[in-house]
């Protein structure tokens, strides 16, 4: 929720935009605490309730689902349990296959590491030869990974320091107040979103793979996204059943999205996503009568 208003001005002109922070961070964590024994299925029935609370508030009106990496899994799996309730999804960073997907991003990092001779990125990634097979995927792993993605431009195409853009955007949302930020540094939460993510993400793709959506799928990649690579997310794109259904690559993109290119996105949103979402809900209409 905190970052939404570094890109979301212009899709305001066309859209009623809501986020909402899921358990274990942001203003959700102020309220509830750490809670245990979350899975998946909580976070997408949290979506699904909240969605019918915006049917209610706004009768009539389509609603398009934008997720965004972590949030695709989200989101596929509210697409799955209630498909009668949207009108488009747009998927950003779509997670795939998460271990062949860790795999091509480790093997990708680490040759770019040794073209650029970056050695202590190259040791720090030698340390786990095998990731993500095994017992290797852990919080340690998969920080060095990720660590190197972003140093090297696979993260953000633009920017090596994007955590640091990141926590300047939470500090100056209109959103959050100094109790919602603090959350951002709960290490407790951090690691139990983790834990969450490492558990439930490798069964991702068996549980999605082939999945019928009664909606348009609108997917974007970015070139250089190795948190969720573009060839990984292309081939569970391929298995998706969809009434229209289009993959956007682009080429000086990596993770990040409207955060790294808010124009192109507005064009995205604006441009494409908005027609799927009026035609599909149009031709819904006709349907009825």
């Amino acid at each position: 929720m905190p970052f939404g208003h570094a890109f979301q001005s212009e899709w305001e002109r066309h859209f009623t935009i809501v986020h909402w922070d899921q358990r274990l961070t942001g203003k959700t964590l102020c309220a509830n605490g750490i809670e245990t024994g979350l899975v998946l299925n909580d976070f997408a029935e949290d979506g699904v309730d909240l969605v019918r609370q915006l049917q209610q508030r706004f009768p009539g009106r389509p609603i398009g689902l934008v997720g965004h990496s972590w949030g695709t899994a989200v989101a596929i799996r509210m697409l799955q349990a209630a498909p009668e309730l949207f009108a488009g999804y747009l998927a950003i960073g779509q997670v795939s296959d998460f271990l062949a997907a860790e795999r091509y991003g480790y093997e990708t990092v680490l040759a770019e590491a040794r073209r650029r001779g970056a050695a202590a990125l190259i040791t720090s990634l030698n340390r786990f030869p095998n990731y993500p097979a095994g017992n290797s995927l852990s919080h340690a792993s998969l920080s060095a990974v990720r660590a190197a993605e972003v140093k090297l431009g696979f993260g953000h195409y633009r920017k090596q320091s994007v955590m640091l853009k990141l926590l300047w955007l939470a500090f100056v949302s209109p959103d959050y107040r100094w109790r919602d930020l603090l959350t951002l540094a709960n290490s407790k939460a951090q690691s139990a979103c983790l834990d969450i993510a490492l558990a439930e993400l490798p069964q991702f793709v068996v549980r999605a793979a082939g999945v019928a959506i009664q909606c348009p799928v609108l997917m974007v990649g970015g070139a250089f996204d190795l948190f969720t690579p573009t060839p990984a997310a292309r081939e569970f794109f391929e298995t998706i059943h969809a009434p229209q259904k289009k993959l956007l690559e682009v080429v000086e993109l990596a993770h990040f999205g409207p955060l790294e290119d808010a124009p192109l996105f507005n064009r995205i949103i604006i441009g494409e996503f908005l027609p799927m979402i009026v035609n599909h809900a149009a031709s819904h209409d006709r349907s009825k009568v």
